[in-house]
């Protein structure tokens, strides 16, 4: 059995009264015997409901189950829902990110559960689910929203739902990397944004918005964005044909690190160099993504004070829940200037 497996089944023999309030629970060994599975798991365990306060143990007298444990298995259940990265692991921003929301919420006597995006909620975890830091739907978002569970999304791809959000400064962040962009010397400055068929244009509206309004400042040329599919071979043939064109851009703003990285791969294989021959600067500062290419020229956030922040606004609008969710909130981002549109080192 799973870390996970073993904690739900603790947990509904808490709210069932198997184990009773005061009541000292099996030993670890024990629980192992029954369990079929190593101390290790047990332990973890058991440790996480002493975390969230449901269990004490005192020192010569083994682990209890506290007197108020009712009160605190109402609702006990927060998550988070990341992005699958093709396996089981979250990648290095969300990694972060669910070690912050993992603290803050055990400290105000919550249980986190982690929860990739195309994996479902059992019945119980959804009887029991609080509210849900989100940066990526689940396909139970009806259900959430049915359910009038609090959700607070944290999510770059935008949130169509109508649940608040708290997201770094796009505007900002996509504004201070445009206007690096000119004052390295790129005049002609094209943008690859995401497909509008395939996502939610949300969050990316603020960014070529900023792409137009610094161009529109300076008075330099304004090129429509060119919308990007990874699964679409089309996608890379238009970047091709802009490239192929006598005046193509001297450089791209892809206000994204993911979209970046592609659009690098596409001008490599044209023979094109970054950036000797064309200027790149992306979004979000995904350095884990980076190797073994070029270090992105981007505009970073911090994760934890997001992470600080969306947990207070839930934590806040679950103890006081009102008829209106709270008001989306953002952070400021920081220009990171690197060897893609950089051609001497600072």
């Amino acid at each position: 059995m799973l870390v996970r497996q073993v904690e739900e089944e603790l947990l509904h023999r808490l709210k069932t009264g198997q184990y009773a309030a005061g009541e000292k629970l099996p030993s670890i060994r024990e629980m192992c015997g029954e369990f079929g599975c190593s101390y290790v798991i047990a332990f973890r365990a058991v440790q996480s409901l002493k975390e969230s306060g449901c269990l004490e143990t005192f020192k010569g007298s083994g682990t209890f189950v506290v007197r108020d444990v009712q009160k605190r298995l109402k609702k006990q259940l927060l998550a988070y829902v990341f992005d699958k990265t093709g396996g089981t692991q979250l990648n290095l921003h969300d990694a972060l990110r669910y070690t912050s929301f993992q603290r803050i919420i055990r400290e105000a006597g919550y249980i986190d559960l982690a929860l990739q995006e195309d994996e479902t909620f059992s019945p119980e975890e959804l009887d029991n689910l609080a509210g849900a830091l989100i940066t990526l739907r689940t396909p139970q978002m009806e259900e959430l929203i049915s359910r009038k569970i609090p959700c607070v999304f944290i999510s770059s791809l935008g949130n169509p739902y109508g649940f608040p959000s708290v997201i770094p400064d796009f505007y900002q962040g996509s504004r201070d990397v445009m206007r690096h962009l000119i004052r390295q010397g790129y005049r002609d400055i094209g943008c690859v944004t995401i497909d509008s068929e395939e996502f939610n244009q949300g969050s990316f509206a603020p960014r070529v918005q900023a792409y137009r309004d610094v161009l529109n400042e300076k008075g330099f040329p304004i090129r429509s964005p060119l919308e990007w599919n990874i699964r679409k071979p089309e996608t890379r043939k238009k970047l091709r044909e802009i490239m192929l064109h006598p005046h193509h851009p001297d450089a791209f703003f892809v206000p994204t690190d993911k979209l970046a990285v592609e659009v690098v791969q596409v001008l490599a294989e044209m023979g094109f160099r970054v950036p000797e021959d064309i200027g790149i600067a992306g979004l979000e500062n995904m350095e884990f993504l980076y190797a073994p290419g070029i270090p992105l020229t981007s505009a970073s956030f911090d994760n934890l004070a997001l992470v600080r922040k969306a947990c207070a606004l839930l934590l806040d609008w679950i103890e006081h829940p009102t008829a209106e969710p709270p008001q989306n909130l953002t952070i400021p981002m920081t220009l990171i200037e690197r060897k893609s549109t950089v051609k001497q080192q600072l």
